[in-house]
């Protein structure tokens, strides 16, 4: 049997799946959606990376879009507008970004030093920030323990909107 914080009955909901969970961010906006950044294999072998999108709305887990992005993504941030979503690839040093609505990739942020294990994604707040994203990546490990790590600051400077007429454009 299950119980929420007061004590009361509470219903589990879940889905069973093949995929290893890697992340899993809620969207911004008071939302019932929920994002699950998922691969088909680990290590040497993770392959077909993708992007669920679950709705909560109906107190159920249900799949309400998906879409493949690069091979080895480990780490996402959702934007604070919820259209745009940012995944760290694994052992490269490179952001892709897409769009949530359609799955489209939008942009590759190429870090340059062609390293970088293991990270995290946070879009700041604030309308002066036009997109701005803080990511946090580990450059060198030993012993599977952290050595090196870098902060940096990435300055997407580009916000979708969308028109009247539904098409998307890039400011």
């Amino acid at each position: 049997m299950n119980y929420d914080g007061s004590g009361e009955r509470c219903l589990v909901n879940s889905i069973v799946t093949d995929l290893h969970h890697l992340d899993g961010k809620f969207f911004n906006k008071n939302s019932d959606r929920f994002a699950c950044l998922s691969e088909a294999g680990k290590g040497r072998h993770q392959k077909h990376s993708s992007v669920t999108i679950y709705d909560l709305s109906n107190r159920h887990l249900e799949v309400d879009s998906s879409f493949t992005v690069d091979h080895n993504s480990g780490f996402m941030a959702i934007s604070n507008d919820d259209t745009i979503i940012a995944i760290g690839v694994l052992k490269c040093d490179k952001i892709t970004i897409y769009e949530i609505s359609t799955g489209d990739l939008l942009i590759n942020v190429e870090g340059g030093q062609r390293s970088g294990f293991w990270g995290s994604l946070y879009f700041l707040s604030g309308e002066n920030h036009n997109n701005a994203l803080v990511e946090l990546r580990v450059t060198e490990m030993i012993k599977s323990k952290t050595k090196n790590s870098i902060v940096r600051l990435w300055d997407l400077g580009f916000r979708p909107t969308i028109n009247e007429d539904g098409d998307v454009s890039d400011d």
